[in-house]
């Protein structure tokens, strides 16, 4: 992705707040989440920015579909008006991107369908969901809704022998930001019609949003 940067402010890239945006952790901790970084490949990537360390999460781009809409089942278990508050400010998030040159793309090699999306939403909630990070191995970014201070999201790796884990909790109100920093990522700054972040086009964000928000139509 072409990073734009504004003139005066030393070179600083801007970064629209669809896709970097601030939330607090429970210990009060202020925490910058940049859905900007890239991953490779179109792999799912976040990186957790707080005064002193850089967490970085990936997860192979085949999961980024299952993890969005475990961001979407736990945002449906709110009253129907606080649901449809949210996803209005998904769509005047993602809305604002084109301030800064970024438009909606319609190709990509991923798939939301809405019968698959609904499918997924009816399954029962269970343990935490584990997600590869490279296609294969160990190496996991862990997707746990089971705790009632927020979606729980971590890495669990080994490195160099050594098991590394890292975590960020989205708080409940803070998910609807996480949503859109998602879909946020199938857009394009640089006119094509496919993303460079994602290997999921906007209109299939689009779907997938369409399928979890049946009930609100």
């Amino acid at each position: 992705m072409v990073r734009r940067f504004e003139q005066g402010i030393d070179h600083e890239p801007v970064v629209p707040k669809a896709l970097r945006f601030s939330i607090c952790q429970p210990d009060g901790t202020a925490v910058d989440v940049d859905m900007s970084a890239p991953g490779g490949f179109g792999d799912f990537a976040f990186e957790a920015v707080s005064s002193d360390e850089v967490k970085r999460f990936l997860a192979y781009w085949t999961s980024e579909s299952s993890i969005f809409i475990d961001i979407m089942k736990r945002l449906k278990r709110q009253p129907v008006e606080a649901l449809a508050e949210d996803i209005a400010n998904i769509h005047a998030s993602l809305d604002s991107l084109s301030q800064y040159g970024y438009t909606p793309t319609t190709e990509g090699e991923g798939k939301m369908d809405e019968w698959m999306v609904q499918y997924q939403l009816a399954q029962p909630d269970g343990e935490p969901k584990r997600y590869s990070m490279f296609g294969g191995g160990e190496d996991v970014m862990v997707v746990d809704d089971t705790h009632e201070d927020g979606l729980h999201i971590a890495t669990d790796r080994d490195m160099d022998g050594e098991q590394e884990y890292k975590e960020i909790i989205i708080p409940d109100g803070e998910l609807w930001r996480f949503a859109a920093g998602m879909a946020a990522r199938s857009y394009s700054d640089d006119g094509r019609n496919y993303p460079q972040l994602t290997r999921f086009s906007t209109a299939q964000y689009d779907q997938a949003f369409r399928a979890c928000l049946y009930e609100l139509a």
